[in-house]
């Protein structure tokens, strides 16, 4: 268990996804947030995944302790009442969770691409054939020798764990040692704190994701099941992620008239961006998107109230009702 004596510092969240678990089961443990992200980083974003998921576990709680304390509902009742606000309330909140933990796998990604090896010079025909024959020999050796070989891999002779590297189905290693010697190669060639980093990404991936994982798994299992849940759902995840449109006009100067007056230059469906406004939308968010009234709709959907949705757009795509807006 991660604790301040080995970190330093006070963890966040808990061990078990509920602060209580109900009697006649078992508890869902997950990790604790065990990180220290930087402001405004993706790792901080993920922190943030973490904590929302745990928030919402907790408001689960006490909306099913309330409804159960009112004495106003029977059992299937109080299954329906959880159901509608896990679904218009929680699911929304942990679709966009869920889609903040995809664009930091998509950083990942990215960054395993930029700190891609350095392979070697395969032009150099005596040296690759050296590498490829300590490789052979390596390749020949007990399993308890090879393993003992690999066990420190900044010992490895430098020409054998290029072999490796650049031929890791080839090569007799396990998956585990061959991850620890490419990262020690990584960071010969990139640095310590650039490999840490990403490591620290790679464990926020995992930790949120668990947590969103679990939360969700324990709300189904209190409002009939994780298809009724899907199904209740679906039309509040759209809604609160689906890009918010609107037909839009680019103005220039009337050539003929001059200043002050002015022309459309250009009419096209623009997508509103938090902090930049109105930019062109891609063809993936016209496609999803919504025609909302105004910010006061798109803001309500986001917080679960479809009823300013457009009804073509509750049930699927369509709705272009649009408002000519300036760019």
């Amino acid at each position: 268990m991660v604790t301040m004596t080995n970190l330093g510092f006070v963890p966040k969240g808990r061990p078990t996804v509920r602060k209580v678990t109900p009697s006649g089961r078992q508890p869902r443990w997950i990790d604790l947030w065990d990180l220290r992200p930087k402001a405004g980083s993706t790792l901080e974003r993920l922190e943030r995944v973490y904590l929302t998921a745990l928030e919402a576990i907790d408001q689960h709680e006490q909306r099913l302790a309330e409804a159960r304390s009112s004495g106003k509902f029977t059992n299937p009742g109080l299954v329906d009442h959880s159901l509608t606000f896990a679904a218009s309330t929680l699911m929304p909140r942990l679709y966009r969770e869920r889609q903040a933990v995809e664009q930091a796998k998509a950083a990942v990604a990215d960054r395993r691409v930029k700190l891609a090896l350095k392979p070697p010079d395969k032009a150099d025909a005596a040296a690759q054939i050296l590498r490829l024959w300590k490789l052979d020999k390596f390749n020949a050796l007990p399993d308890a020798e090879r393993n003992s070989a690999v066990a420190d891999v900044a010992l490895l002779d430098p020409d054998l764990a290029a072999a490796i590297l650049q031929a890791p189905a080839y090569s007799k290693v396990h998956a585990s040692d061959l991850d620890r010697l490419r990262d020690h190669a990584l960071r010969a060639q990139h640095g310590d704190e650039a490999l840490a980093e990403l490591h620290d990404l790679e464990r926020g991936i995992a930790v949120a994701e668990g947590a969103l994982v679990a939360v969700r798994d324990e709300i189904a299992a209190d409002v009939g099941g994780e298809a009724a849940l899907a199904k209740a759902a679906e039309p509040y995840e759209r809604a609160a992620t689906a890009p918010f449109l609107r037909k839009c006009q680019r103005y220039e100067t009337d050539p003929k008239f001059g200043k002050p007056f002015v022309r459309v230059k250009e009419e096209y469906v623009g997508a509103w961006q938090e902090g930049v406004g109105w930019r062109p939308a891609t063809e993936a968010e016209i496609a999803n998107g919504i025609y909302y009234e105004n910010y006061a709709a798109y803001q309500a959907a986001q917080n679960g109230d479809l009823s300013r949705v457009p009804s073509e757009k509750q049930n699927g795509a369509g709705a272009a009702g649009a408002d000519a807006g300036a760019t």
